[in-house]
């Protein structure tokens, strides 16, 4: 498959001849742990092969440690089935990211272009711990990548949804997107081997809250002119303040009892 032969490949690393450097994915082969992932490896020729990778730890009588390592390639045709659910995801309004165990993103659709502004070739192979992403919390301070959704998945196997985070578009602009990370696992008994996550954009949700919250409380409105004090303590038109802090648009007329007098 790699371009050895068996003569070449006893007795050498296993890592070298799968044409890789070992990553945090191959954490439990080193801890001598069954694990199951998908991969892209180099062959001797230089050519990259998509693979599914299994280890499975054994214990010979005199308590030496061996392992049995399965690749699979990935070079066949996916099938009907796999092309529908791809066709699914890809017409989806919401953003599905695929992580490895790594952290990095390995896939994507159109939704995630869309909703966090980048382009898919500069979101494939960007990790969460990436500091492009400048993450926020909803208060305000800054979300560290390790501590991401997906970051966390990866590292506990458990899922997680509804988190609310803040990323910083390349225009300058923050998106508030809600979050939901699932690990996923090749066998519904087994390690997981890449988490995928999900998200909306809550941004005009999040806008409404606070327009909202501006206008809870009390409000200071002149008793004469009828001007109201805003957050900056300057004092405005009524009209003005409702345009700038609701979707409220102030028309003006006269109230049958004001015609009255006025046409008097």
């Amino acid at each position: 498959m790699f371009g050895w032969t068996a003569a070449e490949a006893v007795g050498r690393d296993v890592f070298e001849l799968l044409g890789c450097h070992p990553t945090t994915r191959h954490d439990p082969i080193a801890r001598w742990q069954s694990c199951r992932f998908a991969s892209t490896k180099r062959c001797r020729d230089g050519s990259l092969l998509e693979v599914e990778v299994r280890f499975e730890p054994l214990h010979a009588t005199d308590d030496d440690e061996l392992g049995v390592m399965t690749i699979l390639g990935g070079s066949a045709p996916g099938s009907e089935a796999e092309a529908r659910y791809a066709s699914v995801v890809a017409a989806m309004q919401e953003g599905v990211v695929v992580q490895g165990i790594d952290g990095v993103i390995q896939s994507c659709n159109a939704a995630a272009v869309r909703i966090l502004g980048l382009s898919e070739d500069s979101l494939r192979g960007v990790a969460s711990v990436d500091p492009r992403w400048r993450a926020v919390r909803e208060d305000g301070s800054p979300w560290p990548g390790d501590d991401h959704p997906a970051m966390v998945a990866l590292r506990t196997g458990q899922a997680s949804s509804g988190q609310i985070m803040g990323v910083h578009r390349p225009c300058g602009s923050l998106a508030w997107i809600s979050i939901n990370s699932q690990p996923i696992r090749l066998d519904a008994n087994g390690p997981h081997h890449a988490v995928v996550t999900t998200f909306v954009d809550v941004t005009e949700q999040r806008l409404a809250q606070e327009r909202v919250r501006k206008l809870t409380g009390l409000l200071p409105v002149c008793a004469w002119c009828k001007s109201v004090r805003n957050d900056q303590g300057y004092w405005q038109q009524i009209e003005l303040y409702l345009s700038e802090n609701t979707d409220a648009r102030p028309t003006h007329g006269l109230c049958p009892d004001c015609s009255g007098r006025v046409m008097k």
